[in-house]
């Protein structure tokens, strides 16, 4: 037998074979996200149906005695929705957009994706910053952070543009990620060296998008997926320095008011794909449900000195109608001020239905005036209820504490993930019993109560 002649058609024959195989998983596999893709839509569409033009974006005015009480209205115009899918390196930020992008437009969604900048730069410019020193390395960032603003910024423009549907933005990484190779002093005098404009730093991370959502890298957990993707880009970075990027990027967003945190625990990564994709449909209200959080009751916590954290005050006032007396519906307006930052507005429902899991939770930002006038109006029927809610992540899992001080109390808040009941607490806690299902935790009922 002549090997050397025998070899290369034996090598073609056993390919073809595999790719045979391939091209049948593939199909089964597409077939099945075409069903699901199919229902979504048909679904979608016949909500969609029952709009009219001219719709009320925060609370149906049929049934909600607050608008009318109120007389407040919000038609009109088209929203324009600002979405940052981020992550540590090779945590899967172009293949999610990508999908993303396709899924959309589907939905008769106009969708602009602000490409992540390093595919201009094809990462030319980190060889040539190594060379330079601190404040020669600090005028370059801040000019890529600008030429990120200005980017950004069109992207709104030109999405005001469009008249006939509503517009989502989709960003490659966010203008904070440029800061996470800093330690804490170089970003201190980052800021110091910033332009008026991007002071303080909720400004940046609060203004610019409606959310975000943090992909941990596949560096951790989904390390066979870590080195596949595009070719151009340079993935020769150490597994654990990848994962250390991806912790520094998770603390320079925590206390956006929606950071979504997408790790790798059970998933595969086409499930990954999958979960930031309900995450939007969430983001996008096609999904009316709020994110469900276990909470415990806390005995005891020590915050270590190297953890980082970031201290949000939040204000809730309550309305007291018959809705609210009922807990069938509840109607609030908030103030949130991340520690450093500027102050926030929100108008909040909540509905519960006979089901108990069944809860739509509806929020929209409001200007102070709105906040102020609607304060006022309802100054006799109110309830207040202040807290201090410390956000941070333990291995990838997305933590809060709320500490209540008028009634001496504090809730440890777990973000619930699909598929996972577990939680791995810090040995610096000390819990109590859950608190999820007793009703004289809700906010709405601490706000009543003088003592737990």
């Amino acid at each position: 037998m002549n090997f050397k002649k025998s070899t290369p058609y034996a090598i073609m024959a056993l390919a073809g074979v595999l790719g045979i195989g391939y091209l049948i998983y593939d199909y089964q596999k597409a077939q099945k996200e075409i069903i699901q893709f199919e229902a979504d839509l048909k679904e979608f569409q016949e909500v969609k149906a029952l709009k009219k033009e001219k719709q009320t974006i925060f609370l149906d005015s049929k049934d909600s005695s607050f608008n009318k009480k109120l007389n407040i209205s919000f038609t009109g115009t088209r929203q324009i929705y600002c979405i940052c899918i981020t992550g540590g390196p090779g945590c899967g930020k172009t293949s999610v957009v990508t999908f993303l992008q396709e899924r959309l437009k589907d939905f008769q969604y106009n969708v602009i994706v602000v490409p992540l900048l390093d595919d201009f730069i094809l990462g030319q410019d980190q060889e040539i910053m190594q060379e330079l020193d601190n404040l020669e390395r600090n005028q370059m960032i801040i000019k890529k952070m600008m030429l990120m603003q200005n980017l950004l910024d069109y992207s709104k423009d030109l999405a005001q543009q469009v008249k006939d549907k509503d517009s989502i933005i989709l960003c490659q990484g966010g203008i904070l990620d440029l800061l996470s190779g800093l330690d804490e002093k170089e970003k201190a005098q980052m800021f110091e060296d910033l332009e008026e404009q991007f002071k303080p730093l909720a400004t940046l991370r609060d203004k610019n998008y409606d959310a975000v959502i943090h992909l941990v890298t596949n560096a951790e957990g989904l390390q066979q997926n870590f080195y596949f993707g595009n070719s151009f880009i340079n993935r020769d970075q150490e597994i654990n320095k990848a994962i250390e990027a991806d912790r520094r990027i998770q603390t320079l967003w925590m206390g956006h008011q929606n950071h979504f945190l997408i790790d790798n625990r059970g998933l595969t990564f086409d499930k990954k794909i999958q979960r930031a994709y309900k995450t939007v449909q969430k983001i996008l209200g096609m999904e009316q449900t709020n994110i469900r959080w276990t909470k415990i009751g806390l005995k005891q916590i020590t915050f270590p000195k190297d953890l980082h954290r970031t201290l949000i005050k939040i204000t809730d006032i309550f309305l007291l109608d018959e809705k609210s007396q009922a807990q069938k519906e509840l109607n609030r307006v908030r103030m949130r001020q991340v520690e450093g930052g500027i102050k926030q507005y929100y108008m909040i429902s909540t509905k519960k239905s006979e089901k108990k899991d069944d809860i739509q939770f509806l929020r929209r930002m409001i200007s102070f005036s709105q906040f102020h006038h609607i304060v006022n109006q309802n100054q006799n029927k109110i309830k207040i209820l202040e807290r201090l809610r410390y956000c941070f992540t333990f291995q990838n899992q997305m933590m809060q504490v709320d500490v209540i001080v008028s009634k001496q109390l504090g809730i440890l808040r777990l973000a619930q993930s699909e598929g996972i009941e577990t939680y791995n607490i810090p040995k610096w806690i000390v819990i109590d019993d859950r608190v999820d299902n007793n009703p004289k935790y809700d906010s709405f009922n601490l706000a009543q109560r003088k003592k737990i």
